[in-house]
């Protein structure tokens, strides 16, 4: 797959030590939700030996004239030039690919479940669908430690105004961080608070990004609910590594 040449437009803090970095969209280039890039920076000043690429899922909306890719940042490389780039910088993408990806039909009911940065495709498919005016009913369920981590609130807080089939669910899990302003719910993602969110919890295809560890934590919970086997999707995210 050939590369593609991406220039950096922009460069936000969107949480706590979590960075979007935003590219000018190359004419006639096309992906689907949920996919990713390998992004690649061929010059970068910094170097060690984890390289100078990363795969980074999409958190803009094809819908979107920019491509934007949330992560993370951490003492690594490749991320300490990223973050000292300037505007203008030249870097490479391969892609798109995977396949953790809506389903065809628009009728199937989705529950996204998030955690950490692993929200950056669940970014993507919410803006999608809410541009597209889809009839797809949609809950997210964002977790996070408190409220300094959470990327992207405003966002979704202001598409749920928007769209009447989408229903967000941010709650914070550390109650020693948790911040005094924040007056939403608190605690884990338990049958508790999905039976609270979800008229019905065997209907939905639920997809699910976060560390590793809350992932087995939330299949073991949606099979305890009897969910089918065919009606949970998860991606292996490596948005959690120190790299």
């Amino acid at each position: 797959m050939p590369e593609i040449p991406l220039i950096l437009k922009e460069k936000r803090e969107i949480a706590h030590n979590t960075m979007e970095f935003v590219f000018e969209k190359p004419a006639g280039f096309d992906y689907k939700p949920g996919q990713f890039m390998t992004l690649i920076y061929e010059n970068q000043p910094h170097q060690d030996k984890k390289g100078n690429r990363r795969a980074m899922s999409f958190a803009s909306s094809p819908t979107e004239n920019v491509l934007s890719f949330g992560m993370r940042m951490s003492m690594s490389a490749y991320k300490r030039s990223l973050m000292d780039a300037e505007m203008g910088v030249k870097l490479s993408g391969i892609g798109p690919a995977g396949r953790f990806l809506l389903p065809d039909d628009p009728s199937v009911e989705l529950v996204f479940l998030a955690g950490g940065i692993g929200i950056t495709p669940f970014r993507s498919m919410v803006k999608y669908l809410t541009d597209k005016k889809t009839p797809t009913k949609m809950t997210l369920i964002y977790s996070n430690n408190c409220l300094r981590d959470t990327s992207y609130l405003s966002e979704f807080t202001e598409w749920e105004k928007q769209n009447p089939k989408f229903k967000f669910v941010p709650t914070m899990t550390d109650p020693d961080q948790v911040e005094k302003e924040w007056t939403g719910r608190c605690g884990l993602i338990t049958e508790e608070l999905l039976r609270e969110a979800i008229d019905n919890v065997v209907k939905p295809t639920y997809m699910i990004v976060g560390p590793p560890g809350m992932v087995e934590v939330m299949i073991r919970l949606l099979e305890s609910l009897e969910v089918p086997e065919t009606q949970i999707k998860i991606e292996k995210f490596t948005g959690y590594d120190a790299h």
